[in-house]
């Protein structure tokens, strides 16, 4: 079973990269995604989200442990 950070995890694996992502509150779907915040949340609520969870996806994605 996947935990929520690797359900996370696997869900950006094949997401677009180098833009903004919008995601369900609950982070389980990519609703939305533009090279600015805002295109992102525009279509983020198109889809039917009103409050997603927007991020930066970066060209390259670095694993780390943060504390």
């Amino acid at each position: 079973m996947l935990t929520k950070n690797n359900q996370l995890a696997h869900l950006l694996t094949g997401a677009a990269r180098n833009c903004w992502l919008a995601l369900t509150e609950d982070e389980t779907r990519i609703v939305g995604k533009g090279d600015t915040l805002e295109k992102a949340v525009q279509e983020a609520q198109k889809n039917g989200v009103e409050d997603p969870v927007v991020i930066w996806s970066p060209k390259e994605w670095y694993y780390g442990v943060y504390c």
